[in-house]
Protein backbone atom coordinates (compact mmCIF):
# COMPACT_ATOMS: atom_id res chain seq x y z
CA UNK A 1 0.00 0.00 0.00
CA UNK A 2 1.34 3.40 -0.96
CA UNK A 3 1.01 5.94 1.83
CA UNK A 4 0.13 9.52 0.96
CA UNK A 5 -1.13 10.67 4.35
CA UNK A 6 0.23 9.48 7.66
CA UNK A 7 -0.55 10.24 11.28
CA UNK A 8 2.35 9.71 13.70
CA UNK A 9 1.51 9.59 17.41
CA UNK A 10 4.58 9.64 19.64
CA UNK A 11 4.32 8.83 23.33
CA UNK A 12 7.00 10.86 25.07
CA UNK A 13 9.57 8.98 27.11
CA UNK A 14 10.79 9.82 30.63
CA UNK A 15 11.87 13.26 29.52
CA UNK A 16 11.38 16.67 31.13
CA UNK A 17 11.74 18.59 27.86
CA UNK A 18 8.70 20.59 26.80
CA UNK A 19 7.07 21.04 23.41
CA UNK A 20 9.49 23.69 22.12
CA UNK A 21 12.57 21.56 22.88
CA UNK A 22 11.04 18.41 21.40
CA UNK A 23 9.98 20.30 18.28
CA UNK A 24 13.44 21.77 17.73
CA UNK A 25 14.96 18.33 18.22
CA UNK A 26 12.56 16.92 15.61
CA UNK A 27 13.35 19.68 13.11
CA UNK A 28 17.11 19.14 13.53
CA UNK A 29 16.91 15.37 13.07
CA UNK A 30 14.43 15.70 10.19
CA UNK A 31 16.88 17.93 8.30
CA UNK A 32 19.64 15.38 8.87
CA UNK A 33 17.40 12.55 7.63
CA UNK A 34 16.53 14.50 4.48
CA UNK A 35 20.21 15.17 3.77
CA UNK A 36 21.12 11.53 4.40
CA UNK A 37 18.44 10.03 2.13
CA UNK A 38 18.31 12.74 -0.53
CA UNK A 39 14.82 13.98 0.36
CA UNK A 40 13.26 17.41 0.63
CA UNK A 41 10.57 18.54 3.01
CA UNK A 42 8.94 21.24 5.06
CA UNK A 43 8.02 21.25 8.74
CA UNK A 44 5.12 23.47 9.83
CA UNK A 45 4.82 25.37 13.10
CA UNK A 46 4.18 23.50 16.33
CA UNK A 47 0.85 23.99 18.09
CA UNK A 48 0.13 23.12 21.70
CA UNK A 49 -3.17 21.57 22.82
CA UNK A 50 -3.14 21.78 26.64
CA UNK A 51 -6.51 20.07 27.11
CA UNK A 52 -5.19 16.85 25.54
CA UNK A 53 -1.59 17.24 26.82
CA UNK A 54 -0.25 17.16 23.28
CA UNK A 55 1.62 19.13 20.68
CA UNK A 56 1.18 18.84 16.93
CA UNK A 57 2.86 19.89 13.69
CA UNK A 58 2.63 19.01 10.00
CA UNK A 59 5.40 17.65 7.80
CA UNK A 60 5.51 17.36 4.01
CA UNK A 61 8.20 15.05 2.61
CA UNK A 62 9.13 14.76 -1.09
CA UNK A 63 11.03 11.92 -2.66
CA UNK A 64 11.63 10.62 -6.18
CA UNK A 65 8.10 10.61 -7.61
CA UNK A 66 6.29 10.58 -4.28
CA UNK A 67 5.06 12.86 -1.52
CA UNK A 68 3.78 12.11 2.00
CA UNK A 69 1.82 14.45 4.23
CA UNK A 70 2.43 13.65 7.90
CA UNK A 71 0.55 14.99 10.89
CA UNK A 72 2.80 14.54 13.92
CA UNK A 73 1.24 14.35 17.38
CA UNK A 74 3.37 14.30 20.54
CA UNK A 75 1.60 12.98 23.65
CA UNK A 76 3.26 14.77 26.53
CA UNK A 77 3.72 14.16 30.23
CA UNK A 78 6.84 16.25 30.83
CA UNK A 79 4.99 18.11 33.60
CA UNK A 80 4.80 14.88 35.61
CA UNK A 81 8.47 14.09 34.95
CA UNK A 82 9.55 17.57 36.05
CA UNK A 83 7.61 17.08 39.27
CA UNK A 84 9.49 13.80 39.83
CA UNK A 85 12.78 15.68 39.47
CA UNK A 86 11.97 17.81 42.54
CA UNK A 87 12.32 14.83 44.86
CA UNK A 88 15.19 14.92 47.37
CA UNK A 89 18.58 13.71 46.16
CA UNK A 90 19.02 11.37 49.16
CA UNK A 91 15.66 9.75 48.32
CA UNK A 92 16.75 9.12 44.74
CA UNK A 93 19.99 7.48 45.89
CA UNK A 94 18.18 5.24 48.37
CA UNK A 95 15.65 4.26 45.70
CA UNK A 96 18.25 3.24 43.11
CA UNK A 97 19.77 0.83 45.63
CA UNK A 98 16.34 -0.46 46.60
CA UNK A 99 15.11 -1.01 43.03
CA UNK A 100 18.41 -2.61 41.97
CA UNK A 101 18.27 -4.92 45.00
CA UNK A 102 14.72 -5.95 44.04
CA UNK A 103 15.82 -6.62 40.44
CA UNK A 104 18.63 -8.85 41.71
CA UNK A 105 16.43 -10.73 44.17
CA UNK A 106 13.43 -11.33 41.88
CA UNK A 107 15.59 -12.49 38.99
CA UNK A 108 14.85 -9.60 36.61
CA UNK A 109 18.52 -8.61 36.31
CA UNK A 110 19.55 -12.24 35.77
CA UNK A 111 17.05 -12.59 32.93
CA UNK A 112 18.38 -9.43 31.27
CA UNK A 113 21.96 -10.64 31.72
CA UNK A 114 21.23 -14.00 30.06
CA UNK A 115 19.47 -12.35 27.11
CA UNK A 116 21.89 -9.50 26.47
CA UNK A 117 24.74 -8.63 28.82
CA UNK A 118 25.24 -5.23 27.17
CA UNK A 119 21.67 -4.17 27.88
CA UNK A 120 21.96 -5.51 31.43
CA UNK A 121 25.13 -3.44 31.93
CA UNK A 122 23.33 -0.30 30.73
CA UNK A 123 20.48 -1.00 33.16
CA UNK A 124 22.98 -1.58 35.97
CA UNK A 125 25.06 1.48 35.09
CA UNK A 126 23.46 3.99 37.54
CA UNK A 127 24.21 1.96 40.65
CA UNK A 128 27.74 1.16 39.45
CA UNK A 129 28.48 4.84 38.91
CA UNK A 130 26.88 6.08 42.11
CA UNK A 131 28.76 3.41 44.09
CA UNK A 132 32.00 4.55 42.45
CA UNK A 133 31.30 8.14 43.50
CA UNK A 134 30.56 6.95 47.05
CA UNK A 135 33.86 5.07 47.21
CA UNK A 136 35.80 8.05 45.85
CA UNK A 137 34.04 10.42 48.26
CA UNK A 138 34.90 8.06 51.14
CA UNK A 139 38.51 7.93 49.97
CA UNK A 140 38.72 11.75 50.02
CA UNK A 141 37.14 11.81 53.50
CA UNK A 142 39.54 9.21 54.91
CA UNK A 143 42.51 10.97 53.32
CA UNK A 144 41.53 14.33 54.85
CA UNK A 145 40.81 12.73 58.23
CA UNK A 146 44.26 11.11 58.35
CA UNK A 147 45.91 14.34 57.19
CA UNK A 148 44.22 16.40 59.92
CA UNK A 149 45.06 13.74 62.53
CA UNK A 150 48.70 13.73 61.38
CA UNK A 151 48.79 17.50 61.96
CA UNK A 152 47.96 16.88 65.60
CA UNK A 153 44.22 17.71 65.67
CA UNK A 154 41.99 15.89 68.19
CA UNK A 155 40.46 12.64 66.94
CA UNK A 156 36.92 14.09 67.05
CA UNK A 157 37.95 17.06 64.90
CA UNK A 158 39.69 14.75 62.42
CA UNK A 159 36.57 12.58 62.14
CA UNK A 160 34.32 15.62 61.60
CA UNK A 161 36.64 16.95 58.90
CA UNK A 162 36.76 13.51 57.29
CA UNK A 163 32.97 13.20 57.33
CA UNK A 164 32.39 16.67 55.89
CA UNK A 165 35.00 16.32 53.15
CA UNK A 166 33.79 12.81 52.31
CA UNK A 167 30.21 13.97 51.86
CA UNK A 168 31.44 17.05 50.02
CA UNK A 169 33.57 14.96 47.69
CA UNK A 170 30.68 12.64 46.87
CA UNK A 171 28.29 15.57 46.34
CA UNK A 172 30.83 17.34 44.10
CA UNK A 173 31.35 14.27 41.92
CA UNK A 174 27.60 13.82 41.63
CA UNK A 175 27.00 17.48 40.74
CA UNK A 176 29.89 17.80 38.28
CA UNK A 177 29.04 14.58 36.42
CA UNK A 178 25.27 15.04 36.29
CA UNK A 179 25.21 17.09 33.04
CA UNK A 180 27.15 14.27 31.34
CA UNK A 181 25.71 11.15 32.98
CA UNK A 182 22.16 12.21 33.89
CA UNK A 183 22.62 9.95 36.91
CA UNK A 184 19.97 11.51 39.12
CA UNK A 185 17.48 11.43 36.26
CA UNK A 186 18.24 7.71 35.85
CA UNK A 187 17.60 7.26 39.58
CA UNK A 188 14.29 9.08 39.24
CA UNK A 189 13.33 6.98 36.25
CA UNK A 190 14.16 3.69 37.98
CA UNK A 191 12.17 4.63 41.08
CA UNK A 192 9.21 5.84 39.01
CA UNK A 193 9.15 2.69 36.86
CA UNK A 194 9.12 0.58 40.02
CA UNK A 195 6.21 2.64 41.38
CA UNK A 196 4.32 2.32 38.10
CA UNK A 197 4.84 -1.45 37.86
CA UNK A 198 3.48 -1.82 41.39
CA UNK A 199 0.44 0.36 40.75
CA UNK A 200 1.62 3.32 42.83
CA UNK A 201 1.50 6.00 40.15
CA UNK A 202 -2.09 7.16 39.84
CA UNK A 203 -0.95 10.29 37.99
CA UNK A 204 0.71 8.15 35.31
CA UNK A 205 -2.35 5.92 34.97
CA UNK A 206 -4.70 8.87 34.61
CA UNK A 207 -2.51 10.49 31.94
CA UNK A 208 -2.19 7.19 30.04
CA UNK A 209 -5.99 6.84 30.07
CA UNK A 210 -6.23 10.29 28.50
CA UNK A 211 -3.64 9.30 25.90
CA UNK A 212 -5.59 6.12 25.13
CA UNK A 213 -8.79 8.11 24.59
CA UNK A 214 -6.88 10.45 22.28
CA UNK A 215 -5.45 7.53 20.28
CA UNK A 216 -8.84 5.78 19.98
CA UNK A 217 -10.47 8.98 18.75
CA UNK A 218 -7.66 9.63 16.27
CA UNK A 219 -7.88 6.13 14.77
CA UNK A 220 -11.66 6.29 14.41
CA UNK A 221 -11.86 9.77 12.86
CA UNK A 222 -8.60 10.21 10.97
CA UNK A 223 -8.51 10.03 7.17
CA UNK A 224 -4.85 9.03 7.00
CA UNK A 225 -3.71 5.97 5.08
CA UNK A 226 -1.60 4.85 8.03
CA UNK A 227 -1.32 5.61 11.73
CA UNK A 228 2.00 4.88 13.43
CA UNK A 229 2.26 4.87 17.23
CA UNK A 230 5.86 5.54 18.25
CA UNK A 231 7.74 5.18 21.51
CA UNK A 232 11.43 5.75 22.26
CA UNK A 233 13.19 4.42 25.36
CA UNK A 234 10.69 4.12 28.19
CA UNK A 235 8.20 5.78 25.84
CA UNK A 236 8.12 2.41 24.02
CA UNK A 237 6.79 0.75 27.19
CA UNK A 238 4.17 3.47 27.58
CA UNK A 239 3.21 3.36 23.89
CA UNK A 240 2.34 -0.34 24.23
CA UNK A 241 0.42 0.44 27.42
CA UNK A 242 -1.49 3.25 25.69
CA UNK A 243 -2.38 1.05 22.72
CA UNK A 244 -3.55 -1.68 25.10
CA UNK A 245 -5.78 0.79 26.94
CA UNK A 246 -7.12 2.09 23.61
CA UNK A 247 -7.99 -1.46 22.53
CA UNK A 248 -9.78 -1.97 25.86
CA UNK A 249 -11.89 1.06 25.03
CA UNK A 250 -12.55 -0.10 21.47
CA UNK A 251 -11.84 -3.74 20.65
CA UNK A 252 -12.42 -3.13 16.94
CA UNK A 253 -9.71 -0.49 16.79
CA UNK A 254 -7.66 -0.79 13.60
CA UNK A 255 -9.87 -3.45 12.00
CA UNK A 256 -11.33 -0.90 9.63
CA UNK A 257 -10.14 2.47 8.39
CA UNK A 258 -6.44 3.41 8.42
CA UNK A 259 -3.80 0.78 9.06
CA UNK A 260 -2.38 0.99 12.60
CA UNK A 261 1.28 0.17 13.22
CA UNK A 262 3.59 0.43 16.20
CA UNK A 263 7.26 1.44 16.15
CA UNK A 264 9.53 1.16 19.18
CA UNK A 265 13.02 2.68 19.21
CA UNK A 266 15.74 2.01 21.76
CA UNK A 267 13.08 0.06 23.61
CA UNK A 268 13.43 -0.37 27.36
CA UNK A 269 10.87 -3.19 27.29
CA UNK A 270 13.05 -5.74 29.17
CA UNK A 271 13.30 -3.36 32.14
CA UNK A 272 9.59 -3.92 32.71
CA UNK A 273 8.98 -7.17 30.85
CA UNK A 274 11.51 -9.19 32.87
CA UNK A 275 10.02 -7.96 36.13
CA UNK A 276 7.73 -10.71 37.50
CA UNK A 277 5.57 -8.06 39.19
CA UNK A 278 4.79 -6.30 35.88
Amino acid sequence: MQVHRRLVIQVQGYDARGLAENFEHFRREYRRACELYGLTGEVGAAEETPETFSGTWNVTTHGDGWQVETHYRLLRWDDIVRNDFTRAVWWKIVQIYRTTGIALLNGAFGRMLRKNWRFALVAFFPILLITTWLWLGSFVGILCMNLVAALGAPALVAKIVGGVTGVGGFASLLWLSEPITGLLQRCDEAASIDQFVNGKRRDWSERLDEFAADVAKAVRKNKADEIVIVGHGFGAVLAINVLGRALTRDGALGRSGPRVAMLTLGAALPVVGFNPEA
